[in-house]
């Protein structure tokens, strides 16, 4: 899950042929990790 959060807060800038090497299952954290760290970011604006 970490590497997955790094991915997401853009820490590692991939091109689209690196992320399509990625298996399913850890493209399926990255996009759950981002959308984790955009709610996270909404929040803190709103405070």
């Amino acid at each position: 899950m970490q590497e997955a959060f790094f991915l997401a807060y853009g820490g590692l800038h991939w091109g689209y042929e690196e992320i399509r090497r990625l298996s399913l299952h850890r493209r399926a954290e990255f996009v759950d990790a981002l959308d984790h760290q955009l709610a996270y970011e909404r929040e803190q604006l709103k405070g």
